[in-house]
Parts: structure tokens; sequence; C-alpha cells
């Protein structure tokens, strides 16, 4: 290998890195040797924090908080060896690129370096300026790493966010590619009646009211087969056989070949509204039959019974806070039957 073209290529590859704040923690108790090596680092634009005591420089760690560590394997009070193990063993700088350099070719000592983890291993004699640039570019690609792992962690961060704030608003569920459920979350138990265990490797058929046709069904699951998003509302049955209604919304997760690995499921409780719905069906067909006995308008005293229900249903799901007008026609002391679709289209915007 030609020393200089290799050289010449390190130039390139660090000349795009922005290395103003990279700092190396050189420990060899060879002084001179050191001190030579510091200077090359320096005229790259590294910045060299130089020791030739092991025991010093571990304790100047946290002071000194290096990019990289450049390490001889022989000196006296510890070996390099040993120094990177202690270094290794703290949690803080276990992520610490470190470089051996030393004299010794053997075999063993190069094991014993890569069991701890090293990043690489120089041998002495070592030409200067080919260390330096070696050096830059460990030191800017372990920079790099590490921001990407910071980035990776704040992504994660916010990802937990995202998710406890589904996990408080929506009943969610994960299945496998051929519908056995892998994951639910605490709504989804509550809803379900079921435990999160209990539910682990059950199929979703599991809740099925036997309300919806096997249509219905055949074409969420063509749907959703074919990586398309399913929307719809179904009625399930849970562990008590009580009924429920949920909107649902199931997201097909595809693998590099586009086909579906896992379905995600979210779901919202819209039980309260449809029995709103049904009840208020009941009473709007008790008012016409009402209507439909009396030639003339029907007195308010015949109709309030009705009235009241009506309004109680209303009341049963609107927020207290809401303010809404229930007051019967005086001009003809009519009750207008056809103003109900208009109070369960303001019930369902509520949602």
């Amino acid at each position: 290998m030609d020393p200089a073209r290799l050289i010449a290529k390190l130039d390139v590859i660090t000349s795009k890195a922005d290395n103003s704040e990279y700092q190396v923690m050189l420990v060899d108790d060879d002084e001179k040797l050191v001190t030579a090596y510091a200077h090359h680092l320096e005229a790259v634009g590294l910045r060299p924090d130089v020791f030739t005591s092991p025991l010093e420089a571990l304790e100047s760690l946290e002071s000194s908080r290096p990019d990289l560590i450049l390490l001889d394997v022989d000196m006296p009070e510890m070996t390099g060896l040993e120094l990177a193990a202690l270094i290794r063993h703290k949690d803080d700088y276990d992520a610490i690129p470190i470089v051996f350099l030393s004299a010794d070719t053997s075999i063993q000592t190069r094991l014993a370096s890569m069991h701890l983890g090293a990043d690489d291993y120089f041998c002495k004699p070592i030409e200067p300026d080919f260390l330096a640039r070696a050096v830059k570019v460990r030191v800017a690609r372990a920079r790099s790493l590490r921001d990407g792992n910071n980035d990776l962690q704040r992504a994660l961060r916010d990802f937990e966010c995202v998710r406890n704030a589904m996990d408080e608003h929506a009943i969610v569920a994960v299945t496998n590619a051929t519908g056995d459920i892998v994951y639910t979350n605490r709504k989804f138990s509550e809803i379900s009646g079921y435990s999160a265990d209990e539910l682990l490797r059950q199929n979703y058929q599991i809740l099925k009211s036997g309300l919806h046709s096997d249509d219905t069904y055949s074409e969420l699951w063509a749907s959703i087969t074919r990586g398309k998003v399913w929307s719809g509302t179904l009625t399930n049955r849970n562990k008590k056989g009580c009924l429920y209604d949920v909107t649902t919304t199931i997201v097909p997760k595809l693998d590099a070949t586009g086909l579906p690995v896992q379905y995600f499921s979210f779901q919202t409780d819209i039980t309260a509204i449809k029995n709103l719905e049904r009840n208020l069906a009941v009473e709007a067909e008790k008012l016409s039959l009402a209507l439909e006995t009396n030639s003339s308008p029907a007195p308010v005293v015949l109709l309030q019974p009705i009235i009241n229900e009506v309004t109680r249903l209303l009341w049963s799901t609107i927020p207290s806070t809401v303010s809404i007008d229930c007051r019967i026609n005086d001009s003809d002391l009519m009750f207008k039957p056809l103003e109900i679709p208009k109070v369960l289209n303001w019930a369902r915007n509520q949602q």
C-alpha cells in the first residue's frame, strides 16, 4: 500500500467534516513521542489532550470528554488494555472509540484489544502524518455516529410521546399477517374485557358479534391484504357477551416487496352515540305514530312524555357546558320530528 496515496484519500474524506471541536486523548508514557503525535494531530485540526500517566488520564475523563482515545499498550503504571477495560466499564464512556498504538505486534494482544472493543490497532513505528489523518477519520466517524444516535434517541422519545397520546385516546391493536393479535393497549383490554395476555396470539375473530355479514369481513380483508387502508364502523362482542360499537381504521404495514406483514388497528368507542341513535329512532317512531293518529296538531300535553324521553337521551351524551334549545314551537304547539336527524348529526359531530 502506498502511504502517500492513502494519506491523500484521507484528506479528501476528512476535508468534508467540521472537526473544529474534535478532541483526542493521547496516553503514552513516552513524553517525547506523545508530544510529537500531538503536534501532528494539531496540524490536521484536532485538539489533543496529552497524558503520560494512565491513572491521570482516567481521572481526567470527565473534564476532558474526548471524542477518541489513543492508547499505548505497554505502560508502567497500567497497561493500555487495563485502562481500556476500566473505561469500557463506565456507562458514559463505553461508546468512545479507542485506538491502540503499540510496538507489540502479537496476535494475542490484537485479539485482547478487539475483545475490549478497540476500534483500531496501529503498530509502531508509524508515519505520524498517516496516524494523524487516520485518527481524524475515526473521530469524525465517531462524532457522526454519536450525533446520529442522539437524533435517534430524540426520535424515539418523540415516538413514545405520540404512542402514549394515542394510547390515551384510541383503542389500539396490532395483528400479524394472518390476523393473530400480537399487541393491544390498555383501552383495548378495557372495552373488550380481555387481558393483554388473553388476547395475545388470539385471532381477531374472537370479537366478532355475528351482526355483520360475511361480505363485510371479506371486503375488509380483501382491502387490507392488498395493502390498502380500511375504515368503517364495526360492532364487536366483549368477553361478557355485550356489544359495543367502534369506528375502525386498519393500516397495513408492508415489507420491502409491498406485502403486508402486520396490521395496525385504531378504534374509537361510539357505543353511546349508537345507542342514542337507536333510542331516538324508537322515540321518533312513537312520535310519528302519535301524529298519524291525530288529524289535528298534537297538543303538547300528549307529546310531552315522548319529548321528555328524547330530551333525556340527548342530555345523556351532551356535555354539561353545551347549551341546546329543546323548546317546542309555540306558534302551533307542534314538536317537529324532522328535527331529530339534525340533532343526531350534531351529536355525531361532538365525538
